[in-house]
């Protein structure tokens, strides 16, 4: 059980422990996440700011739809699979690592083969669950955009959807956070109890953060968690930025030159390297943090003995390899 106060600390010491495992087997998934979040934000969005009907309202929404399905369809995959898959190979190797078993990259590359498609469809029910406000909100403004151009003569509805769009961004910006920590355990759940449902993964993450008798509920501890990890984040990204922004400086065209045709590429991979590395380095903080929240919240609230849940883990553990 960790003392109040010191599961943090207790995570960095894991992070310490297994973090160069988990680094080494998550450059893969890192670089989808990388894909994912380099479109998004280096080509989909600039082109919001660009329109081919300048003055008409609804060709300038279509091209807004059109724009946030092409952010849907072509990153929306690479963030849940490189999510689900970085989240499988992280949580196998802390609850190697916890349990006082030697982590083993192998073993933990073959389990996050194995549920995959479970970790998929998990990580995708989060995403949309954090996301659902914000997208509605946008759907509300589009609408409100076109009612106010389509219906001139009479504002009320056009107003009423900007107002609920308006209301929607601020619940959307509260949704996100929370179904991050609500469900934050998920994964664990999934990985570690081999639950197969994806709901009843939810159910299960939900149910280990309530307050039940002598135990305190374990909201709190992930929120810290999450404020931690985001503040180590930020300062990751402008520190890294700040290093690669006097590399970017030193590049011009003509040491670029140097590389041919492909310089422009490497100006490019330059570029998003910063992203890269605080993506890959960062993010296993998140997972190792929920996994030891989660074996504390089991002893807590189940009684559960280190020893016991290690042959637990064991047994799932075999549950799945001899699996057909």
């Amino acid at each position: 059980m960790i003392p109040q106060g010191t599961a943090f600390d207790t995570a960095l010491q894991a992070y310490q422990g297994v973090g160069r495992l988990i680094l080494r087997t998550t450059v893969f998934p890192s670089l989808l996440i990388l894909a994912s979040v380099a479109f998004v934000l280096f080509y989909v969005m600039p082109a919001f700011g660009v329109t081919d009907a300048p003055g008409d309202t609804r060709a300038q929404v279509g091209e807004a739809i059109l724009l946030l399905a092409l952010a849907f369809a072509v990153g929306g995959p690479l963030m849940v699979f490189g999510l689900a898959y970085s989240n499988a190979v992280s949580v196998k190797l802390t609850a190697d690592y916890l349990l006082g078993r030697v982590p083993e990259p192998k073993a933990a590359v073959d389990a996050a083969r194995r549920i995959q498609w479970r970790l998929f469809w998990l990580t995708l029910l989060q995403l949309v669950y954090g996301w659902a406000g914000i997208v509605v909100a946008t759907i509300s403004m589009m609408l409100a955009a076109v009612l106010g151009e389509v219906v001139r003569d009479d504002a009320l509805w056009s107003g009423l959807f900007a107002l609920f769009g308006i209301v929607g961004y601020l619940i959307g910006a509260v949704m996100l956070p929370v179904v991050t920590i609500y469900y934050g355990l998920a994964p664990s759940v999934m990985v570690i109890e081999d639950v197969r449902s994806p709901f009843a993964a939810l159910r299960r993450a939900r149910e280990l953060l309530k307050e039940q008798g002598h135990a305190s509920s374990g909201v709190g501890v992930l929120f810290g968690g999450a404020v931690m990890v985001s503040l180590i984040a930020l300062l990751a990204i402008l520190g890294i930025l700040a290093s690669f922004g006097i590399v970017n400086s030193l590049l011009t065209i003509e040491s670029l030159s140097a590389f041919g045709h492909v310089g422009p590429l490497v100006a490019e991979a330059i570029r998003l390297s910063p992203w890269f590395l605080a993506i890959w380095a960062v993010m296993p903080a998140w997972s190792i943090f929920c996994t030891l929240v989660y074996f504390d919240r089991r002893i807590r609230l189940e009684g559960y003995d280190i020893q016991l849940l290690k042959q637990e883990v064991l047994r799932a553990d075999r549950h799945n390899r001899f699996e057909v």
